[in-house]
């Protein structure tokens, strides 16, 4: 029977970091099982449309991350694929490398300080302002303090993205991985007692509070001597110019993002301010289930990501590209099947008369929200080989399907409402699909990654 397990893990990719991240995300579905109970029972209709408001509001923190976070894993994989651990946890080998991810390091620390407090300054006052001209009939929802202590809490969580990033870029995506799992797990018994204490939305800071606690905890801890032995080394001449070696492929990877925001975290606002709380409600669970699924399936390519640039810093590329392509095919496969999944699960509760089935949702949109996703996946994988060459030839895709599914998900949730808001976007990403397609073959066919962008280079010594 072992045997048969351990054959059917390789036959689908299954390692040690997808392990830990499938059974992450296993957890948030079967949590959210219960949380899809919990919700619905202890928070009224326009309490659940103020929860999953709150999400998309904090959202706009990506615009002072900046895609750092991601550029960070790259810049850290290229330098880390002359490197090798120590004992100890510190690294050691080609001085020059070490250099450079030691002026990261600090470059990062500096970066991530500042994004925490000028994020808290803005977004605070922003979701206050949004709050109060929406609210309207509502306005009796307790939703003031619940936001101030979110809204910091973010913040702080904001500020520990770089300390994960540095990980994951230097190979540890398994350790990674397993602590998300614990905090996920941790997270969701303090939603769940904190909803069940009648604490209404006070719920929504006080699992980002046990997440920050977790995450401390494990960083301190376990990788202290990792982060405090980079502070200690000095560039000695071979540090790291922002501004020509980071910020080219930066500002492409926060575009990216800021097209993604607009993309995927728009329509919760938007049915919060024309259509009310409780059909934004149901929007943001139902996509939250879809995301649930969006982010098994790409726990395939995403914990490959730092093997894809170690790999192109070796210029290792007909591994890559095996590596790759069976990890794509791994993970469409995932990503069908628990769509498939999914919707005969709403359409079940549908066909019952579920009272929970009134809390998402009707079966059409749900199928046009998972077509969506499934798209939005595909381009996505063929972003984060692009990325491993430190570029983003899908940039001008992504800011073109931004302005369209923005203005769609504008139009037809003012006026139309869900249905027709997820059948727009999903017509706008399937259009563009063929011209992600034919850009990543072009791509791939010449070859023509340019030294300036990627982060590191082979270490003479």
């Amino acid at each position: 029977m072992s045997r048969q397990l351990l054959r059917l893990f390789r036959f689908f990719g299954i390692d040690c970091s997808i392990a830990f991240v499938v059974l992450s995300r296993i957890w948030s579905t079967l949590g959210g099982v219960l949380t899809l109970y919990m919700i619905p029972r202890y928070l009224r209709p326009d309490e659940q449309g103020f929860y999953y408001a709150f999400t998309s509001i904090l959202g706009l923190q990506i615009f002072f991350e900046m895609g750092f976070t991601y550029t960070l894993m790259q810049c850290v994989s290229h330098e880390k694929a002359h490197l090798d651990w120590r004992d100890d946890g510190t690294l050691q080998g080609g001085e020059r490398s070490k250099h450079r991810l030691a002026a990261l390091w600090r470059v990062a620390l500096r970066w991530y300080a500042a994004a925490a407090v000028l994020s808290f300054a803005a977004i605070l006052p922003a979701g206050l302002i949004f709050f109060r001209q929406s609210t309207g009939p509502y306005s009796h929802v307790a939703w003031q303090i619940p936001w101030v202590l979110l809204a910091l809490a973010q913040a702080i969580m904001l500020f520990a993205s770089p300390f994960f990033a540095f990980l994951e870029g230097a190979g540890l995506v398994a350790q990674v991985a397993l602590v998300r799992l614990v905090t996920s797990v941790a997270s969701s018994f303090a939603l769940w007692l904190a909803l069940w204490c009648g604490w209404a939305l006070l719920a929504s800071p006080i699992v980002t509070t046990v997440g920050i606690v977790c995450s401390a905890t494990w960083l301190t801890k376990g990788w202290g001597r990792y982060f405090s032995d980079l502070l200690r080394t000095r560039s000695r001449g071979e540090g790291l110019c922002w501004r020509t070696e980071i910020w080219p492929f930066q500002w492409r990877i926060t575009v990216s993002w800021l097209s993604f925001y607009f993309m995927s975290q728009l329509a919760i606002p938007v049915l919060f301010r024309y259509q009310g709380p409780v059909v934004a409600g149901q929007m943001g669970l139902s996509i939250s289930l879809v995301l649930a699924v969006q982010a098994v399936g790409i726990a395939w390519m995403s914990t490959k990501a730092p093997q894809f640039g170690a790999y192109v810093a070796r210029s290792e590329f007909d591994a890559l590209d095996r590596l790759f392509f069976r990890t794509f095919k791994q993970a469409l496969s995932v990503l069908g099947l628990l769509s498939l999944i999914l919707f005969l699960g709403v359409s079940v509760l549908n066909w019952m008369g579920s009272p929970y089935a009134q809390r998402i949702v009707p079966p059409v949109p749900v199928l046009f929200l998972l077509g969506r996703m499934l798209a939005d996946c595909t381009a996505y994988f063929f972003a984060v080989y692009q990325r491993a060459h430190k570029q983003e030839p899908l940039l001008w895709v992504s800011v073109l399907n931004a302005v369209l599914v923005g203005s769609s998900t504008y139009f037809f949730g003012r006026y139309w409402g869900i249905a027709a808001l997820a059948a727009g976007n999903l017509v706008v990403v399937l259009s563009s699909l063929p011209l992600v397609i034919c850009i990543f073959a072009q791509k791939r066919r010449c070859r023509r990654y340019l030294p300036s962008l990627v982060c590191a280079s082979p270490d003479p010594s």
